[in-house]
């Protein structure tokens, strides 16, 4: 399903065509480069939500669990290089978060 085919309001569920919708949004450029990649169930953020910069390199990546982000969340710098983490229990709570320079050391890290 393209991401424009969907409704939604902030902090509300995801709707098509006036249904909470489930399943895979994606959102590509014109060459079919994916841009982002969203997964739904009952119109809730539930799985995989991933983003990627236009020359299809990586910029972010998580989880959720009916709307809530669990696990560790990643977000890539313009050049590929891994630049911040954030860890989120199963209930969405921060735990962790660390940053990273571009040699990939850690600069900076808290506790949730």
């Amino acid at each position: 399903m393209n991401e424009d085919e969907l409704e939604s309001e902030p902090h509300g569920p995801v709707l098509h065509n006036g249904v909470r919708f489930t399943g895979v949004a994606e959102d590509r450029l014109p060459d079919g480069t994916p841009v982002s990649l969203t997964t739904y169930v009952d119109g809730l953020e539930d799985g995989p939500d991933e983003e990627w910069c236009n020359d299809g390199t990586r910029r972010s990546e998580g989880q959720f669990q009916r709307g809530v982000p669990v696990g560790i969340h990643r977000t890539w710098g313009p050049e590929g290089n891994l630049s911040r983490e954030v860890e989120f229990s199963d209930a969405g709570r921060i735990l962790r978060r660390r940053g990273f320079d571009e040699a990939g050391e850690v600069t900076w890290e808290d506790a949730g």
